[in-house]
C-alpha cells in the first residue's frame, strides 16, 4: 500500500513480533493494487508479476495463505471485505474468509519481507481466561 492508495490500517494481534527493521522503518511497499500486504511468512501458494520497485523487478502475489496476524489492510481493501462477509453467513476464521473473497488483491511487501513472526508465548486472552 502507498500513499496513493488513500487510507490503509495496520493490523497486529497481540502475540506478533515485529522485526527490528520494520520497527526501525515503518515502511510496507507494495504495488498500488494492493488490497492488503501480508507482512508474515504463512503463503502457500504465490506467483511472482511484474512490479517496478520491487526485488528483481516483482512482486509476489499471494493465492493462498492462512494466518492473519500481521498485515495492513487498504480503505478500498476493507470495504472489499466487508461487503464479501456481509454477503455469505460462514464460520470461517477471517484468514480464510480474507482469501475467499473475491478480487481481493494480497501481496508480501515487495522489501523487508517477513515483517513479523508469530509470538511463542500464550496469547494474553489465554492467559486471562487461566486467570493469570
Amino acid at each position: 500500500p502507498n500513499k496513493s492508495n488513500g487510507d490503509y490500517y495496520f493490523i497486529f494481534e497481540d502475540d506478533a513480533r515485529l522485526s527490528p527493521e520494520f520497527v526501525e522503518e515503518g515502511v510496507v511497499e507494495a504495488p498500488p493494487d494492493a488490497d492488503i500486504a501480508f507482512l508474515i511468512e504463512t503463503n502457500t501458494k504465490t506467483v511472482r508479476v511484474p512490479y517496478g520497485n520491487g526485488e528483481d523487478g516483482y512482486a509476489i502475489r499471494i493465492l493462498q495463505s492462512y494466518g492473519s496476524f500481521a498485515y495492513v489492510i487498504t480503505a478500498r481493501g476493507a470495504n472489499k471485505l466487508l461487503k464479501h462477509l456481509g454477503r455469505r453467513r460462514s464460520d470461517d476464521p477471517i484468514d480464510v474468509a480474507m482469501h475467499r473473497a473475491s478480487g481481493m488483491r494480497m501481496y508480501q511487501p515487495t522489501k523487508g519481507w517477513p515483517q513479523a513472526r508469530h509470538g511463542t508465548h500464550a496469547s494474553s486472552r489465554h492467559s486471562a481466561n487461566r486467570g493469570n
